[in-house]
């Protein structure tokens, strides 16, 4: 078996090329050639985990308690279970990365710390590339996953499969790209725009809102240091949101009269919910109808729910609905877990970000979905762990 060493390295390596292997994934998908390179690669990470964690007890009990459930489905409601088990890979490799980290903490050493900014940075350019090669026309609108180059107005995703993603994707990727650059305030600026103008194309409220908010923190923030800071932002905020807007024009144009048309004939909550509204009303009147105790506890499965009910798109309703709400409290149980060891090991100057990161997530998918069944979303977050405590321990050695 390879040492834990090794392990490391080859994790972070499988690390690197994830959001290019997702946009060729989503390249093929949109192209119908169906080619699951993304799930294949997912998978050779889930495997490597499972092998590393082989003999943990709270792994071990998990995955008996979901067995349970995939054997209930498989057996009850006599579906096949693929979409079960896909979406139960994303969530358990979230689990998985965090116990690894945890239990190779003695052979994490203060290299990755640059080797995570890297992962980080890289990944960043990738998902700029995707979604600004929507302005000359390449890739998809993030809506309707139409061809970038015939219409505006419906945000870019560029050859990603999962548009809806990208919003929480950019969120999460945001406070470790700013870090990387904590005493480059010129660059730090670069960086700001570059996100924010990222989120206005995307154009989902997930992402143009968080980012907004984020970034008017990070800018803040800067404003503290120095009275040239809060000169110069003075001056770029104004200038900044301006150039955007004439910039952007046409584009903004296209989404507002979108935006008109839903509010006028479908009203404020379809707008806020972008439709989601119609969804819960479906699912919970199949809920209190027709599930019993076992479903309550256990789910009914994504194959069964979709042929009566369309997904929510808002996590703690759809997973407590495919896998019950025992698993769904556990995951969000979990999450405010990991929040809170994340938070206790980050600095002083950053940790109202990176806290701010995770209320944002929290809230996503409550409301907005694809936070805790994203294959996208959760590798990148299970790195803040050794980031943080990599970062906490330099500093700690340097006092």
């Amino acid at each position: 078996m390879l040492n834990r060493t090794v392990l490391i390295q080859v994790i972070f390596i499988l690390f690197i090329p994830i959001c290019i292997i997702d946009a060729l994934n989503g390249y093929f998908l949109n192209n119908g050639v169906l080619v699951p390179a993304s799930a294949i690669y997912k998978l050779v990470l889930f495997t490597l985990l499972i092998v590393a964690m082989v003999g943990n007890y709270i792994f071990a009990v998990l995955f008996f308690f979901i067995t349970f459930i995939l054997l209930y489905h498989a057996i009850y409601y006599d579906v096949e279970i693929n979409s079960d088990v896909s979406v139960l890979i994303k969530i358990m490799t979230f689990f998985l990365l965090y116990e690894f980290f945890k239990s190779s903490l003695g052979s994490l050493k203060e290299k990755h710390i640059i080797v995570i900014e890297r992962i980080f940075i890289f990944s960043s350019v990738i998902v700029f590339a995707n979604v600004f090669s929507g302005l000359l026309g390449l890739g998809y609108t993030t809506y309707g996953a139409l061809p970038a180059s015939e219409y505006l107005g419906r945000g870019f995703k560029g050859f990603f499969f999962a548009g809806n993603e990208l919003g929480a994707l950019i969120i999460c990727l945001y406070p470790i790209v700013i870090s990387s650059f904590a005493n480059k305030a010129k660059l730090r600026l670069l960086l700001n725009l570059l996100f924010l103008i990222c989120s206005i194309l995307i154009s989902t409220k997930t992402a143009m809102l968080g980012m907004f908010i984020l970034i008017i923190y990070d800018l803040y923030k800067l404003s503290k240091r120095s009275v040239a800071y809060k000169l110069s932002l003075l001056i770029f905020l104004p200038t900044m949101f301006v150039t955007l807007f004439f910039v952007f024009l046409e584009h903004i144009q296209e989404r507002a009269v979108s935006l008109s048309y839903f509010l006028e004939n479908k009203g404020a909550v379809y707008v806020i919910f972008t439709g989601r509204n119609d969804f819960i009303i479906d699912a919970m009147s199949y809920v209190f109808s027709r599930f019993n105790v076992m479903d309550l506890f256990f789910g009914i499965g994504i194959p069964f729910s979709e042929g009566r009910f369309k997904s929510t798109e808002m996590d703690f309703i759809d997973i407590s609905i495919w896998f019950g709400v025992i698993f769904s409290i556990i995951i969000y149980l979990f999450y405010c877990f990991f929040a809170r060891r994340v938070l206790t090991l980050t600095n002083s100057n950053i940790k109202p970000l990176v806290k701010l990161v995770f209320l944002l997530l929290f809230f996503i998918s409550i409301f907005a979905g694809h936070v805790f069944t994203s294959a996208m979303v959760l590798p990148f977050l299970s790195l803040y762990y050794p980031y943080f405590y990599l970062k906490a321990r330099v500093e700690n050695d340097d006092n």
